[in-house]
């Protein structure tokens, strides 16, 4: 299940997510969202964990909740679908 995570601090790392989620089950791939000029910590992610019941879990268990003194939204979300046409490759 993919998990988005919001609304944390700018000094949050992809480490620090995998351990505040990995308690309540397995943690698949965690990726916060950098600026790509400036490569600042946007404030939110997603993590992905493989059991749905495990991940549910997590997201009862931390949406509201205080992290680093900031309050974080944790929803399920759906997976990514890349939306831009492929590029045309050379004949």
């Amino acid at each position: 299940m993919h998990i988005y995570v919001g609304n944390f601090p700018e000094d949050m790392t992809e480490q620090d997510l995998r351990t505040i989620f990995e308690p309540f089950g397995q943690v698949q791939a965690v990726k916060i969202i950098t600026d790509p000029i400036s490569w600042r910590v946007l404030g939110f992610g997603f993590v992905i964990m493989p059991d749905a019941a495990e991940a549910q879990r997590a997201v009862a268990a931390l949406n509201l909740t205080k992290i680093k003194d900031r309050t974080v939204m944790v929803v399920p979300t759906k997976e990514r679908v890349e939306r831009r046409a492929p590029v045309p490759q050379p004949t």
